[in-house]
């Protein structure tokens, strides 16, 4: 009984958290759920996640796909690279006369330095990306954002208590195994149509006397 009052109050909690609707004052609209105002975009963005300095936007609802796939991009190609660099060295080694294997690998590094300098650019981008990727799978296959799982981790911390947003932690583990599975294809290898964005880049920009002269209450004949 007492779980059962615990994963109630856990579906509450979750539910409670979805579903608030705010009011931002900068924007003057009420936020739908899981949205957040962008203090470098100056927007709301729906279902936010974070803001990337390298692509320079945030990472919401209507490009979340593209910014995995960019990142699944980018790790397969950093790994290839390496793995290429790392053939070239084998044979350039190979090509080298000498004894030893280090003594092979050292001329090798000072004779193509290059290759060199991509071998270890590689490898620093794919220990760096592989983890990054691997993260934001992770966050694509329990459903929740960046955002969503650092504050749900920091009100952890204040209240000392263990709360999730997903909805299927009480599941089995087959069952969670293939929601996670069909979250991550659903986003990433089906093409879904964009939903409309909420703001009009092609409206007209008129100056600020047009716009008060125009709302002007005409003078009396």
């Amino acid at each position: 009984q007492q779980q059962q009052q615990q994963q109630q109050q856990q579906q509450q909690k979750s539910t409670r958290v979805k579903n608030v609707w705010k009011y931002c004052s900068t924007c003057n609209i009420f936020r739908p759920p899981r949205t957040k105002h962008c203090d470098i975009c100056k927007n709301c963005v729906c279902v936010f996640d974070h803001h990337c300095p390298w692509t320079g936007n945030c990472i919401g609802l209507r490009n979340h796909t593209v910014f995995l796939r960019f990142l699944l991009g980018l790790t397969v190609y950093s790994v290839f690279v390496f793995i290429f660099c790392v053939m070239v060295l084998l044979d350039d080694m190979g090509s080298i006369p000498g004894l030893y294997p280090m003594e092979k690998f050292t001329k090798a590094v000072v004779l193509y330095p290059i290759n060199t300098c991509i071998l270890i650019i590689s490898f620093f981008v794919t220990a760096g990306m592989i983890p990054f990727l691997s993260y934001h799978l992770y966050l694509t296959a329990v459903g929740m954002t960046s955002y969503e799982y650092i504050k749900e981790n920091c009100m952890d911390a204040q209240h000392g208590s263990q709360h999730s947003l997903s909805d299927v932690d009480s599941e089995p583990f087959i069952t969670k195994a293939f929601i996670w599975t069909s979250n991550i294809y659903h986003k990433i290898c089906r093409c879904q149509k964009l939903p409309e964005s909420k703001l009009d880049y092609l409206q007209t920009v008129v100056s600020a006397e047009d716009y008060i002269h125009s709302y002007a209450v005409p003078s009396a004949l």
